[in-house]
């Protein structure tokens, strides 16, 4: 009798054994055809019919399931409120960045607050070209995408890398680099009322305080967001190189776009008018509709035929919010790219699921950064790819990278994700 006990355990042992297999195989396909398998579990990816204007195309990545959550805000939203605000180091607090706004200590992210400076000039003491500080006071996290542009301070920013700001969050020190070389120094009224306007006319009609903007400036802030960046310093920042090599990028843009920039602002590229009247078709042409599409998440881009880059999102909002700044980042690249006597090549429907299957699929490995999110990285010889995931999802993402799944847990399940081609 214990022996058929035995033989009937042994059964239902490896009965067990098999069906968790099964499932294992199961989940990795699914994360391989970029189902996911996190606090959200995706859906299928569908890439649209080609829309093109000039020699740039754009391919709608739209979800399966419905994906209209919408958690985060975004840069633009938060300096926008009021309740977002991002200085240089040595810079005071502002009057709204009082500890009376993080009331719970427990479960508020309060960093010690730098010492004031100990001259009149407020800079003197503690401005770093490479680090600032971020203080979220929204009750909803702070979405920051690497490569969004900072204006004002000493010199234009740019995000290092992505990552969240929790709610409630008071002078977070972040990473990013400089993206003009040449200034050292706030700029005066008119410089900021000639940027800042040329800014606002990409976002529509705006009410801007142009003295106010040039106050917050003087005293280290960054009040506004001047788009993104290009695919070359975007994938630079990923790639992980240094502040020269971002410098020499925003250079050779600036070259090839005709941005004329005295400090070799990348900035300019968004408010020189011989460069900005080459956007604006581009612009009028394909951003409504893109952003008509129900179920949109993200976006693949080709010029001249070749897909340069893929961006998704956790959200058909998130992708809504920030597709304004992609857009005019890849039309930029188009412009630098055009060749009026060349004939435009065609990128097919089959050319751009060929490069997002290739993105999901390449190997990634994951590093956890010290806010908690993980971004799991994959480089190839033809792509370089990254996802960033969440506290949520930290844990499916690093057990998907173990596995050696493609973007350490397929893009549907992160915050972001985005695909450069080599």
């Amino acid at each position: 009798m214990r022996r058929d006990n035995w033989g009937w355990s042994g059964l239902v042992l490896l009965a067990a054994v098999v069906l968790l297999a099964a499932v294992e195989r199961s989940w990795r396909f699914d994360y391989l055809k970029g189902g996911g398998a996190s606090r959200d579990d995706g859906g299928k990816l569908i890439v649209s019919q080609p829309l093109t204007h000039g020699n740039l195309t754009i391919f709608l990545v739209s979800s399966e399931r419905l994906k209209d959550q919408d958690r985060f805000i975004t840069l633009d939203e938060g300096l926008a409120a009021g309740t977002v605000e991002i200085v240089e180091l040595g810079s005071l607090p502002s009057p709204a960045d009082d500890k009376s706004l993080f009331p719970d200590p427990c479960s508020s992210h309060q960093l010690p607050t730098p010492p004031p400076p100990s001259s009149e000039d407020p800079f003197q003491d503690g401005a770093d070209v490479n680090r600032l500080l971020v203080s979220n006071r929204s009750t909803q996290p702070l979405y920051l995408m690497n490569g969004e542009i900072l204006v004002g301070g000493q010199q234009d920013r740019t995000l290092a890398k992505e990552l969240i700001v929790p709610p409630r969050t008071r002078r977070m020190p972040i990473d990013v680099f400089c993206v003009e070389q040449g200034r050292w120094a706030h700029r005066e009224l008119p410089q900021v009322a000639r940027v800042s306007n040329a800014l606002a006319a990409f976002r529509g009609p705006a009410v801007l305080n142009v003295n106010e903007l040039t106050d917050k400036a003087k005293a280290g802030r960054f009040p506004q967001s001047g788009a993104t960046l290009n695919k070359a310093a975007r994938l630079t920042l990923q790639e992980g190189k240094g502040q020269r090599q971002v410098w020499e990028v925003v250079a050779q843009l600036n070259s090839r776009s005709g941005a004329d920039s005295d400090s070799d602002a990348f900035t300019a590229n968004y408010v020189e008018p011989q460069v900005v009247d080459k956007l604006k078709p581009y612009l009028e042409a394909l951003n409504e509709q893109v952003t008509a599409s129900p179920r949109v998440v993200g976006a693949i881009m080709a010029i001249n035929g070749k897909i340069e880059v893929v961006d998704i999102f956790e959200s058909t909002p998130l992708f809504r919010k920030l597709w304004p700044k992609l857009l005019k980042s890849y039309a930029l690249d188009a412009v630098a790219a055009a060749d009026a006597d060349a004939e435009v090549e065609e990128c097919s429907l089959a050319d751009a699921e060929e490069f997002l299957e290739r993105v999901q699929t390449a190997q990634s490995e994951a590093a956890e950064d010290n806010h908690g999110e993980l971004t799991t990285l994959a480089d190839t010889d033809e792509v370089l790819a990254f996802s960033l995931h969440d506290r949520g999802d930290v844990r499916s993402a690093r057990r998907a990278a173990a596995m050696g799944v493609g973007m350490g847990g397929g893009m549907g399940g992160s915050v972001h994700s985005a695909g450069f081609g080599k």
